[in-house]
């Protein structure tokens, strides 16, 4: 399972709940356990190797339904940004690629990552870390 946002915010709040009805607990594993319990809320219980993984751009992209098709094969592409020091830039005259996994056909674009997965269909939604529900390490007051 993917890292899923909703889920650690629920659990999170959760846990936040847990420190106030059990303020001697310290460990977090415990406390979303015993507080879920005690709300009547299932536990969905994830593990590193299942949760440490944010999805990529690509992965994001086919979770949501779109799919880039390789006009020669029809399998799945992949984006890239390219920096303008790279081969594949020609100078930074393009800024992103697609690549075929399979017969590697590739396409070059002179439009940024964002202006293509735009035309694609996609939006992106904007605001601060904490409009956006985001929490790092950098954050004060994360458990």
């Amino acid at each position: 399972m993917a890292f899923d946002p909703k889920i650690h915010q629920v659990k999170l709040i959760i846990i936040k709940c847990g420190e106030k009805l059990f303020p001697e607990e310290k460990n977090i594993t415990e406390l979303y356990e015993k507080t879920s319990a005690l709300l009547g809320i299932p536990t969905i219980m994830t593990h590193s190797g299942e949760a440490d993984h944010l999805p990529t751009l690509n992965e994001s992209l086919t979770q949501k339904g779109f799919h880039i098709l390789c006009p020669q094969c029809q399998s799945a592409m992949e984006i890239f940004s390219l920096c303008p020091s790279c081969k594949d830039s020609e100078g930074g005259k393009y800024h992103t690629m697609v690549k075929c996994e399979k017969c590697s056909y590739t396409e070059k674009s002179e439009k940024f990552m964002v202006q293509v997965i735009q035309d694609l269909g996609m939006e992106f939604t904007s605001g601060t870390k904490e409009e956006l529900g985001i929490r790092t390490v950098t954050d004060k007051g994360i458990v």
